[in-house]
This record gives C-alpha cells, structure tokens and sequence, in this order.
C-alpha cells in the first residue's frame, strides 16, 4: 500500500485551511450533551512544510493525539513564565504519541527538522469555539525570555 501525501490527504480527509492558526483541519466529531448542546470535538490537523500551528492559546484543556506523517515539536508557555517542549510522533519510534495543553498555556506546533507533513487529531472539552481562542504576537518574547527558540516558533521556522 502506498503512503499518501499531504495533498491526498488533504483530499481525501476533506481538511480546509485554518484561519489565523495555521495548518488545515475538519472537524470529524461534535459531542453532544442531554441538551443536545456541543459538549466536546474532535478535528484532525495537518501540518505541511509550508504551515505550522501558531502560538495560541485556549480556554479549555486540548488533547494532541499524533496519527501519522513526521514528528513535530509542540512548545507549551506556562501561566508560571517555564516552558516545555514535547515531541509528538510515532510511539514505535520513540516519540510521545499524545500530549496535553492545559487551559491558558501558550502552545505552537511545527514539523520537526525534516519533516514533510503530520496528521493528528485534537480533543477539546467543551467543543472548539473562536472566543477561547487567543493568537500570540511578539509580546510572548517579553514575557518568556529564556525560551531562545521562541522567535522561530513565531515565524514557524523548523528547528
């Protein structure tokens, strides 16, 4: 069986650009509530060599869940001014297959060095909404200045 390519992929998985952040993404899951209002949702989000997910942060915890492609490095600002940086991949090869965001950490993912695209697939409780969603600009570098490499996260530069 062939491997697809990020432009199959983004066919096949029907994935659409995503505004601000970055990337290209498709909801596949809305839950629902008693209430039938949303309670949670699951997109997939694609990475290319050409798009990365900006920093941002949200209001509510984020589950990343790697599915497939090349390793990424996903760098979490913590509220207390540390940073962590993880790299998500392939369980089989060493990598964290899974990684939480916390609510009101700064978080951006790209492709590791090399790297050519990356599906994963990102759990939200209560479902995605634009008014949790805050984009980062340079500021960031005032408020986290030992994180040397942040400026490149801001460009979404490779490592």
């Amino acid at each position: 069986m062939a491997t697809l390519d990020a432009t199959q992929l983004i066919e096949q998985l029907h994935l659409v650009p995503l505004e601000k952040e970055g990337g290209y993404f498709h909801r596949v899951m809305t839950f629902k509530d008693g209430k039938e209002k949303e309670a949670g949702s699951i997109i997939y989000y694609l990475m290319t060599e050409n798009s990365f997910s900006a920093l941002h942060r949200l209001a509510h915890d984020e589950s990343w869940l790697f599915l497939d492609g090349d390793p990424v490095e996903q760098l979490q600002l913590l509220p207390d001014g540390t940073h962590s940086l993880t790299i998500l991949g392939k369980a089989g090869e060493g990598y964290a297959p899974y990684a939480l965001v916390e609510n009101d950490c700064w978080q951006g993912t790209r492709l590791k060095h090399g790297g050519h695209w990356a599906l994963v697939a990102c759990v939200l409780v209560p479902a995605f909404r634009y008014d949790a969603f805050e984009l980062g600009g340079r500021e960031l570098l005032e408020m986290y200045p030992g994180v040397a490499f942040l400026g490149d996260f801001l460009a979404g530069k490779e490592a």
